[in-house]
């Protein structure tokens, strides 16, 4: 354990000796004499000396002494002779020193009047002392007494507020240390830098440490000592700050919550003894530094502190790595790694990094509690698969966007290097009551999102086309890297609002669902993540729903922010005309709104392509230059290298249909080197628009933007024509199935009038949506144990359909009375019926279902309940088949990464299942054949073909139904046999973007203007 032993220099010199106490935490203090040693005071200065004048770029504000004939190695014997003299003198307090693992020495020389005395006790290498059987693992210098008041951190989980402070950077570079600190983002930090912009740093910058409060304040630059113990920090080069001179700012600083300073810069000691009696821990460097050294010692700090290591073994561990991994650093500069040291009184522990980010109970000292350490593993695998996911879709599409693929799209000339990662649009800013700023292109949205005010929670708007969800997605690739690194950060999640169809649905039950179908995530987990708050929805596409469902969607995301399982975070995007047609209304913190590109970012832009002859046609065009400051249209006119009389010619609200035309022509007309289709194979073009504008539509239709070939529906059929074959082919499997099986003429009809009754377009049916594909399995006993439980409800099942649902029954038996549906049965084929049937229900009775349901139970099921053999069988085979189907579930979470991969692995496992369970069908023929008691027999030649295609059937039924429907997309010309092939080759042409699996238009105004075509084509 850590032991802090206090050295309090009472009086005395090195020329004549000292009077000292020591005192073990709070222990009584024990006085003690040192002996003179005038040796430590000569030899320092020699090595000091020496020590400048090897050091290269120091980052200090004064030129050092130009010595020529030193060598690190007379560097070196100076050191080693010195810290020798330390130990010598140091002996007679080491017998006193506790045996503990770890010592804290704190060396208090508040007492000391001699300014050189004090000077060479701040300076000396103490961590160098050497005792037998304990070690120090830090030195902390205190020039006060200081008061035993804890520290008090937020009990709320929040980020750390760091503000860097760069000065004058005249020879060094200071850089590094900027982006040092900007990657504490990723450990959840909000940094901020002095100054904001690329300018000089100003005295009245300093008013930040007013206006906010900081956590952390870290200042990179040139620094110095000054006689009488002050020290400075050069804001530029004509201007340098005395911290005396802005004491009152600082103290306000620590009442408002500063903890750490952080001085990476040389000759800080008078810095630490102007603010000693502040209270705040301090960091510095006690001699020059070199530029090459200061950033790798903050690097390697700021790493083992986020990693929550408490500030002195951060200190340890820097020391440790420069000289393990940096041997040469100390070779030629011998004692470098001992320079940096903390001041602080030692009252009070620092705080930790997770105690900054309110994550330990209030006070230092207290437990840390940690996310990571209450998940269980497989909840941390399945955290990691999901970030995983949304990593992926996050680098893919904005690898894909136009923005980002003009170089390939056109051959630029060499010399013109066009801005294809920074955004060229510039945005407005409005948060709070705070006037409206106006960033620049190169602003970080991630400032706006972290703004203490805005606090996560954001809006992003602005017109079609202007890049909110490539904003949207540059914010959340930065939320998915702080994700990884920080355990308790929610998980950024993209999420289409148009997909919310049900305006009973509540915003949490949607995101379960949506979860479900675009990353796989289980219903169990993707609530547990819900109601967890461990999620960080961004939520594009509200003003893709219909007008008059915008207002109540905005009020179903009003309530979910106010509800029991509201985020900490939430980021909406919408285009500015609908939002406010709607009159805005979300509680959210901020907004940022993406503004049109003004002159010269059009023309910076189409210089940079070589479009200088565009740019003079367009400037000469009022309404073509306000057309084109829309980045999206702006990149298209590029591309599609349109007619520019023609477009010209066109009237205002003509002209983007035009652009996107010419846009899908001359993606289709450019040559690609396919790795799909051969040079023959290729379709044709106006094959190809045939195609997507048929899936755009689709799309449209259901209010979707991205599509899985597996999710194919029966709802896509459009026709009456092709909703009736899908049911006569889906009849014929279902009827050659129960032939097979039951070699009966009676139950066969049932069954193909059962599935020659679905309705296609019912929601209330089992065949509305696919059946949720089998992708992968494993066995569950908490999962056999609820299919057991399932068996042993059905009775009470059916008991609340007959008290419940009296009317609906009748009226269902009425209607399956007039569609003279064949009564029969039998005892074995009644069990199948009762299965076939309650899969019905899965999503709620309707007449219909319920009337089959009555039918079947009447007719079918009667010998169940008033026959005592067949309950006999009943009791036999319920086991048998849960034993073999009930403890089955699918994967938690399952990330489509190739397209129909559900389709195929569903297929996989069906197989897979059957081969198991044949060998049991074998055996049980074999022992009916040996068996006299005909009842057994009978039942067990009946499982031996029952069981395999119960397990073909019902795991493969998505796959059937997924192949019927393929089948007749074809046959009608809606979309190609390979369908993936032709997907991906759509995608090598720019038309679409492909993400793991599953495919997006380019831009969902081209699937709108696809979409039209289609439908007018159509009539």
């Amino acid at each position: 354990m850590e032991n802090q032993i206090t050295i309090y220099f009472n009086s005395g010199n090195f020329q004549e000796g000292f009077h000292l106490t020591i005192q073990s935490n709070n222990t009584p203090k024990i006085p003690i004499t040192l002996i003179a040693a005038p040796k430590i005071s000569n030899l320092y200065k020699n090595w000091q000396k020496q020590y400048i004048s090897l050091t290269p770029t120091p980052r200090a504000g004064f030129k050092k002494n130009q010595i020529t004939n030193i060598s690190s190695s007379e560097c070196f014997h100076y050191y080693q002779r010195l810290c020798q003299e330390i130990n010598i003198w140091f002996s007679p307090i080491k017998n006193l020193l506790p045996n503990t693992e770890k010592i804290i020495l704190i060396i208090n020389t508040q007492n000391i009047s001699d300014t050189h005395t004090a000077e060479i006790l701040h300076k000396l290498p103490w961590g160098k002392i050497t005792l037998p059987e304990n070690s120090i693992i830090e030195t902390i210098l205190s020039f006060s007494e200081g008061k035993n008041t804890p520290n008090i951190i937020s009990e709320i989980p929040r980020q750390v507020k760091i503000l860097g402070i760069l000065g004058d950077n005249t020879g060094i570079n200071i850089s590094q240390d900027k982006d040092l600190i900007q990657k504490l983002r990723r450990r959840g930090a909000i940094p901020k830098f002095l100054p904001q912009s690329n300018q000089e740093l100003k005295r009245q910058d300093f008013a930040q440490l007013w206006d906010e409060p900081w956590d952390i304040i870290i200042f990179s630059g040139h620094s110095q000592t000054h006689q009488q113990h002050s020290g400075i920090i050069h804001l530029n080069s004509q201007e340098y700050l005395d911290f005396q001179e802005i004491r009152n700012t600082l103290i306000t600083a620590k009442q408002q919550g500063l903890q750490l300073a952080i001085f990476n810069s040389c000759d800080g000691l008078g810095l630490a003894q102007q603010l000693a009696d502040i209270g705040i821990t301090i960091i510095i460097w006690r001699e020059i530094t070199p530029d090459q050294v200061a950033p790798l010692f903050l690097k390697y700090f700021l790493t083992s502190f986020t990693n929550n290591n408490s500030v002195y073994t951060s200190m340890e561990q820097a020391r440790q790595k420069l000289q393990e991994l940096h041997p040469e650093i100390e070779q030629k500069l011998p004692g470098i790694t001992q320079l940096p040291i903390i001041v602080h009184h030692g009252k009070v522990t620092p705080p930790t990094w997770s105690q900054l980010r309110g994550r330990s109970g209030g006070r230092v000292g207290g437990a840390d509690c940690n996310l990571e350490n209450l998940l269980t593993r497989q909840q941390l695998r399945n955290r990691k698969n999901l970030l995983e996911a949304v990593k992926y879709e996050v680098v893919a599409r904005l690898s894909q966007s136009l923005h980002n693929q003009m170089e390939v799209l056109i051959n630029v000339p060499k010399q013109f290097q066009p801005q294809q990662v920074k955004r060229i649009w510039d945005v407005s800013v409005k948060i709070g009551d705070r006037p409206t700023l106006k960033l620049s292109g190169d602003a970080d949205i991630i400032d706006v999102f972290d703004d203490s005010v805005v606090g996560g929670r954001l809006l992003i708007l602005g017109a079609p086309g202007s890049g909110k969800t490539t904003t949207l997605l540059e914010l959340g690739q930065e939320l998915v890297i702080r994700a990884q690194m920080d355990g308790e950060l929610g998980i950024p999640v993209f999420l289409n609002l148009s997909s919310w169809r049900d305006e009973k649905q509540s915003i949490e039950e949607w995101l379960v669902e949506e979860l479900r179908w675009k990353y796989g995530v289980s219903r169990d987990i993707g609530k547990r993540l819900v109601e967890g708050k461990q999620l960080l929805p961004m939520l594009d596409g509200l003003d893709e729903l219909e007008s008059s469902r915008q207002g109540l969607c905005v009020e179903a995301i009003n309530r979910f922010l106010l509800g029991e399982c509201r985020p900490g975070f939430l980021v909406v995007c919408s285009r500015l005309e609908e939002y406010e047609s709607v009159g805005g209304g979300l509680c959210l913190n901020g907004a940022v709104c993406l503004l049109p590109l003004s002159d010269s970012q059009v023309e910076g832009y189409l210089l940079g392509f070589g479009k200088g002859e565009l740019w003079e046609w367009v400037r000469g065009d009022v309404e073509l230059l306000e057309f084109v400051r829309v980045p999206l249209f702006l990149s298209m006119v590029v591309v599609a290298e349109v007619s520019l009389r023609r477009w010209g010619e066109l009237r205002r609200d003509e002209r983007l249909d035009f652009l996107l035309d010419a846009y899908v022509c001359r993606m289709l007309e450019r040559r690609v080197d396919s790795r799909f289709y051969g040079e023959k194979g290729m379709p044709s073009d106006g094959r190809t628009l045939e195609w997507l504008g048929w899936l755009a539509s689709g799309l449209e239709k259901h209010s979707l933007t991205e599509f899985l070939i597996e999710r194919l529906e029966p709802i896509w059929l459009d026709s009456k024509r092709d909703k009736r074959i899908y049911k006569v082919i889906l009849a014929l499997v279902y009827g050659c199935f129960s032939w097979f099986i039951f070699k009966n003429t009676h139950v066969t009809f049932i069954n193909v009038i059962a599935a020659l009754s679905i309705n296609t377009d019912d929601k209330n049916n089992g065949f509305y949506e696919n059946p949720a594909t089998t992708e992968v399995m494993k066995f569950s006993w908490k999962q056999y144990q609820e299919a057991c439980r399932t068996i042993l409800l059905i009775p009470i099942r059916i008991k609340q359909i007959f008290t419940i649902h009296r009317k609906e029954l009748f009226m269902g038996i009425k209607k399956a009375f007039q569609n003279k549906i064949f009564l029969g049965y039998q005892i074995l084929s009644s069990l199948f019926s009762l299965l076939f049937l309650l899969a019905f229900f899965e999503d709620g009775p309707d007449e219909m279902n319920l009337g089959l349901f009555i039918f079947f139970v009447f007719f079918n099921l009667m010998p169940i309940f008033f026959l005592v053999f067949p309950t006999i069988i009943l009791v036999i085979m319920s086991p048998v088949i849960l034993i073999i189907f009930g403890g089955l579930e699918t994967q938690e979470f399952n990330h489509k990464t190739y397209p129909n991969e559900g389709i195929w692995r569903s297929l996989l496992n069906a197989i897979f299942l059957t081969i198991i369970i044949l060998p049991i069908s074998v055996i049980m023929v074999l022992f009916s054949k040996s068996n006299n008691f005909e009842l057994i027999s009978g039942i067990l030649l009946f499982l031996s073909k029952f069981l395999p295609f119960f397990a073909f059937i019902i795991l493969g039924m998505s796959v059937i139904q997924h192949l019927i429907l393929r089948i007749i997309f074809f046959l009608t010309k809606k979309a190609p046999w390979n369908y993936a092939r032709f997907l991906n080759y759509a995608t090598e042409k720019m038309l679409l973007q492909r993400v793991g699996g599953g495919y997006r238009f380019i831009h969902r105004l081209l699937q709108k203007r696809l979409a039209w075509r289609y439908n007018n084509q159509q009539k």
